[in-house]
C-alpha cells in the first residue's frame, strides 16, 4: 500500500512538472510572438515614416523657387574686341534656361561725323542678358558691370573721341509682380564709362526706357521713355515723352520744350 501511494505521489509530481513545464514553453511561445510583431510593426512605421519623409523632401524641392535658380546656367559668349589699342574685350553673359530659347544677335555699324570729322564706331548686341565682363587681356583681370540681378533687352558698344561708353537698356526690378525678370518689366538707361568703370542709372519714377538713339554729329543720347499711366508696373500702349542724355555733363534733360508740349497738347484737344 505504501509503495502505490509513493507511486501514485511520484506520477502526479511527474505530471505536475510537465503542465508547468508546458504553460512555461506556451507563455514563452507568446511572448516571443507578441514581440516579433510590436517590432515589425515599428519597423514598418519607421519605415513609412522614412519614406514619407523622403517624399516631401523630394516635393520640396521639386518647388522651390531656389532649386528653379540652379537649373539656370551661367554662360558665356565669346570674347569681342572692344578697345585694340588697350586690348579690352567685351563678354556677354547670359543664363541657359531648358525651358526657353535664348537667341542673340551683333551687328557692327560705322558712324562718321561730318560736322566734327571724327569717327564714331558703335556695335549692338540684342538678346536676353544678365551681365557684362570688360577683360583686360594685357592685365589679365576682369571688371564686371553690374553687381545686381539685371535683365538686359539689349546694349551697344559705342566709342566716341577715343572713350569707350557701353550703353544698355535693361531692368534691374520686377515692376509687374510676376516673379521674375523680364522686356515687360520697366526698363532704365544705363551708361558704363569704360576708362572710369563706373555704371550710371538713368530711369524716371513710373516710366520705362522704350528706346535710345544716338543723335548724330553729338555726344547727345535721345531717350524715349514710356509713362506707365496706370502704374501697374509695364507697359502697353501708353504716350512717351522724350529726354537727352549728354555725355559730356552726364545729365539726363527734357529733349521738348515743355511750352511746346502744352501748345501741342492744345491743339490736339
Amino acid at each position: 500500500m505504501d509503495k502505490l501511494t509513493t507511486y501514485n505521489q511520484r506520477l502526479l509530481a511527474i505530471i505536475g512538472t510537465l503542465i508547468v513545464g508546458s504553460l512555461l514553453v506556451i507563455v514563452l511561445i507568446g511572448v516571443f510572438l507578441l514581440g516579433s510583431d510590436l517590432f515589425r510593426s515599428r519597423s514598418s512605421d519607421d519605415s513609412e515614416e522614412s519614406s514619407s519623409r523622403d517624399s516631401f523632401s523630394l516635393r520640396t524641392s521639386a518647388t522651390r523657387p531656389e532649386e528653379t535658380k540652379k537649373q539656370q546656367t551661367v554662360t558665356f559668349e565669346s570674347p569681342d574686341l572692344l578697345d585694340s589699342a588697350k586690348q579690352l574685350y567685351l563678354i556677354p553673359v547670359s543664363m541657359t534656361n531648358p525651358d526657353q530659347e535664348n537667341d542673340t544677335d551683333t551687328y557692327t555699324e560705322i558712324v562718321t561725323s561730318e560736322v566734327s570729322s571724327s569717327r564714331s564706331e558703335y556695335r549692338n548686341y540684342q538678346g536676353t542678358y544678365r551681365n557684362i565682363i570688360i577683360y583686360n587681356q594685357p592685365a589679365g583681370n576682369n571688371q564686371v558691370v553690374f553687381n545686381k540681378l539685371v535683365h538686359i533687352n539689349d546694349f551697344r558698344s559705342y566709342q566716341l573721341k577715343g572713350n569707350y561708353f557701353l550703353l544698355i537698356k535693361a531692368s534691374a526690378q520686377d515692376t509687374d509682380k510676376n516673379g521674375s525678370l523680364n522686356n515687360n518689366d520697366l526698363q532704365a538707361f544705363y551708361l558704363y564709362d569704360v576708362e572710369a568703370k563706373q555704371l550710371q542709372e538713368i530711369s524716371f519714377p513710373h516710366m520705362g526706357l522704350k528706346e535710345y538713339t544716338i543723335l548724330h554729329g553729338s555726344d547727345e543720347i535721345s531717350l524715349t521713355f514710356g509713362v506707365d499711366q496706370n502704374q501697374n508696373g509695364k507697359l502697353r500702349e501708353e504716350p512717351t515723352v522724350l529726354k537727352k542724355y549728354s555725355l559730356t555733363t552726364r545729365n539726363a534733360t527734357d529733349l521738348l520744350d515743355t511750352r511746346l508740349v502744352k501748345q501741342l497738347q492744345q491743339i490736339g484737344i
